[in-house]
């Protein structure tokens, strides 16, 4: 079943702000202080969220409120949310990052967990690859219909995960497996997604997607690398491969990476 894409810049902004109090209201964790190496890594990865250009080609982008109750809830390192608009094509795409230094703190705000939680219910979920000029993200793209804002919208989000020191990942399976990893688990794990309206077609969403986060990948990068002892930066193009949705944990592909 699909419903009617969501036809407006205002209505989807609103389900996006909404869905990140929503969603981080369900990520729950212990918590624990970090070491001083990661603490001069979260500072870096703080830093460097500032230099993410607001016009990206085409796109010109103007952040969104993000609620201070999800930042208690999802306790970020790092949190913002950005609408771009497309001058020349007139498309909308709402980018959505947070780092967290607890990588467990992501399960609430893990797509196939956050969105049915608040009544949207998932179509469809493609493993999804997105080829940048110096790497190639592994990620998932969704298709969510309705929800409490009403009952008729779908979205499609593209999302996907970075390990430090790994690589993307598809899942939550990926991001645990690192979370296990005593001389990484200071470091966390970031989320980024792109959401569209469901009647986006899928060629301008991919070239979105590439244009977009191709604009932010020295941040990506940033994100990725880890100047310790413990873990050495990633080699360009590693990558931490996750299970697809509805698959088991394979944790196989992290240490590819190495």
């Amino acid at each position: 079943m699909k419903g009617r894409p969501v036809n407006s810049r205002r209505e989807l902004a609103s389900i996006i702000a909404s869905l990140m109090l929503l969603c981080g209201a369900a990520a729950e964790s212990t918590r624990f202080h970090a070491s001083p190496d990661s603490t001069e890594y979260l500072n870096r990865v703080r830093a460097a969220a500032a230099s993410i250009p607001m016009r990206i080609g085409a796109w010109e982008g103007k952040d969104t409120p993000v609620e201070e109750s999800a930042v208690r809830l999802l306790h970020p390192n790092v949190m913002f949310s950005r609408e771009y608009f497309n001058v020349r094509t007139h498309l909308t795409a709402n980018l959505l990052f947070v780092d967290c230094q607890d990588a467990r703190d992501l399960e609430g705000h893990y797509p196939p967990v956050c969105y049915p939680s608040q009544g949207w219910s998932l179509q469809t979920a493609d493993a999804t690859d997105w080829k940048l000029p110096d790497m190639t993200i592994h990620g998932m793209e969704y298709m969510f219909v309705g929800g409490t804002f009403d009952s008729d919208s779908s979205i499609i989000v593209d999302d996907f995960m970075l390990i430090p020191g790994r690589g993307s990942a598809r899942d939550m399976d990926a991001i645990n497996a690192a979370a296990r990893d005593l001389s990484r688990r200071f470091y966390g794990a970031a989320h980024l997604q792109v959401c569209f309206s469901a009647d986006t077609p899928t060629d301008m969403r991919r070239r979105a997607f590439t244009e977009l986060i191709g604009g932010a990948e020295p941040f990506l990068h940033t994100v990725l690398s880890i100047r310790s002892e413990s873990a050495a930066p990633p080699k360009p193009g590693a990558q931490a491969e996750g299970t697809q949705a509805g698959g088991t944990g394979d944790s196989r592909g992290l240490g590819d990476s190495q």
